[in-house]
Order: structure tokens, then sequence, then C-alpha cells
């Protein structure tokens, strides 16, 4: 199933962000997990349906290798503006 959500099969991100904004009340937050590659069109998409990203953090697997996945926070309808924390490791 992983493989799917991956590659999108079943839904594109932009359903997913589309989804999101309806069930996310003003003020609310949404989670997501993805590559680091699509980093940009999740932001975008999410400005697209009124979700402000919020938070940015990179995972990388070991000190010494690149990131493999991003983690964004986003909140319903709010004000402009982000913190990334690009230069923590976890």
């Amino acid at each position: 199933m992983s493989a799917a959500a991956r590659h999108e099969v079943f839904c594109t991100l932009e359903d997913v962000v589309r989804v999101s904004d309806r069930l996310v009340r003003s003020g609310g937050k949404v989670a997501m997990v993805h590559r680091p590659s699509r980093l940009i069109d999740i932001c975008c998409i999410m400005r697209q349906y009124r979700l402000e990203p919020k938070r940015i953090r990179f995972v990388h697997p070991r000190a010494d290798m690149e990131a493999n996945m991003v983690l964004i926070e986003a909140a319903g309808r709010e004000a402009r503006g982000a913190d990334a924390a690009a230069a923590d490791r976890l």
C-alpha cells in the first residue's frame, strides 16, 4: 500500500490536499510526510487550497546522508509565514 501512496496510484497529491482543506477547521492543522523532491509542489498546492505551510522539517536517515523525507505542517486559513527547521536532524 505504501508504494501505491508514493506513486499516487489511487489519488493525487492535489486530491489529498483538497480533501484536507475541506476537513480541517479554521486554524486547524494538517500534517503530511512526503518525498523532498515534491516539496515545492506540496507548498504550491496547499496554498491553492487555503492551507498555509507553517513548519517544514527534513528527515535524514543518518547525519551524513541526504534527506529522504520531509515533514510538513500546515494551518487551515491562516496568515502566511513558515518556520523551516532544515538544519535539524531527526
